[in-house]
């Protein structure tokens, strides 16, 4: 069963109890529920353990989903995902091959950021899943976010002007005014490849461009507006559940329909 159907479940289940507690507990999980769902697009980045996953993590994880593939081809599960059919309807068809073509675009910018790219890690080998879709989903829809602010960073940084000539001062991101929203953001200045502003523009761009990228985080956040709309309404659903009486009822036949 689905996390957030056994999230209803529990919540429909703890207002059939009697009484001021069974109340009080409903509010209290209602509410973590909805955290634990803001939190969910943040921690599915592996070697994430919060919602601080760090731009170069999201990148690096993103990449590595392509450079498995090279080594294991067991991604044909991937469009069998019932979460991600749900989210995709019949996008879902061949997802695989799309979502590895926007990992393959992950692993050009990881090369154009750092260095050591080419040198795949042994343990790559053995971590694509069928999981890993969804998992590309949620951490996607973070990334292209991310992406869009680096864009319009990178679009500040080429205005800046030297005043005797008007000339470009910013060339690349090694600039110590630039390196230090890489630092921010996860990365390591030694890491940082000497890379002109240009050529990382145009491979964020592509990126943010990219129509499966918008369309992925178009559905994606009608999916935890959804999920905070819900939470939202069965918080006030609880509070109002303090007058008892006919919402009690209302919440026993809608348990007992759900658990049928």
């Amino acid at each position: 069963v689905d996390t957030s159907e056994n999230s209803l479940i529990l919540i429909l289940s703890l207002f059939t109890m009697k009484g001021f507690f069974g109340i009080i507990l409903s509010i209290i999980f209602v509410r973590a529920v909805s955290c634990t769902e803001d939190e969910k697009r943040d921690s599915v980045v592996e070697g994430a353990t919060s919602v601080e996953a760090s731009l170069k993590e999201q990148i690096d994880w993103l990449a590595e989903r392509y450079s498995a593939d090279l080594t294991n081809k067991d991604t044909s599960k991937w469009n069998t995902d019932e979460k991600v059919k749900e989210l995709l309807n019949e996008k879902a068809v061949g997802i695989e091959s799309r979502l590895l073509a926007i990992a393959k675009e992950y692993h050009k910018l990881k090369s154009v950021l750092c260095t050591g790219v080419n040198e795949t890690p042994a343990h790559v080998a053995n971590r694509v899943s069928p999981g890993d879709a969804i998992s590309m989903l949620y951490v996607l829809s973070i990334t292209h976010r991310e992406l869009s602010s680096l864009k319009n960073k990178i679009d500040e940084w080429k205005k800046v002007k030297a005043s005797d000539n008007g000339t470009n001062v910013i060339q690349n991101i090694k600039d110590d005014r630039t390196n230090t929203w890489f630092v921010a953001h996860g990365f390591k200045v030694a890491e940082l490849n000497d890379v002109t502003l240009e050529k990382l523009a145009t491979v964020v761009k592509k990126l943010v461009s990219h129509k499966d990228m918008k369309y992925i985080n178009k559905i994606m956040k009608k999916y935890f507006d959804r999920q905070k709309k819900e939470a939202e309404r069965l918080t006030k659903n609880a509070e109002k559940g303090m007058s008892g009486g006919k919402y009690k009822m209302e919440s026993d036949a809608i348990f007992n329909g759900w658990m049928l």
